[in-house]
């Protein structure tokens, strides 16, 4: 299975790491939505948040390969706590996309509209 893990902070940041296999372009694995993927950097790898232990926890016994479905759940109740169960690709579809309201008793959706070009770094 093949992944890439796009990384942002708050200052403009964004890092990739991954692989795309050929699932988004099979001309060119390393080319992932118009971004360049490093071929150094194909195994997934945090840098900007303390999460690298869940990529080590979620490797298949005696590999460095990855369960990425078992690292989406760690990830999941890592970031989302009792929210984890929310944290199903529909789900964000739904609410990101459809602007679908969130199934989760007390949630609020709030959405932004920025103007074009005003977060330039």
């Amino acid at each position: 299975m093949n992944a890439v893990l796009v990384k942002t902070g708050g200052r403009g940041q964004c890092l990739l790491s991954g692989f795309t296999g050929y699932g988004v372009d099979p001309d060119d694995p390393l080319l992932f939505h118009e971004e360049r993927l490093s071929g150094d950097r194909i195994t997934v790898c945090f840098e900007l948040l303390p999460l690298q232990a869940h990529i080590r926890a979620s490797q298949h016994r005696g590999s460095e390969l990855i369960d990425y479905p078992m690292l989406a759940g760690k990830l999941a109740a890592a970031l989302a706590g009792g929210n984890a169960p929310w944290s199903d690709n529909l789900t964000c579809l739904n609410a990101l996309i459809g602007h679908k309201p969130l199934p989760i008793s007390g949630a609020h959706d709030l959405y932004f509209e920025w103007p074009a070009r005003d977060r330039q770094s």
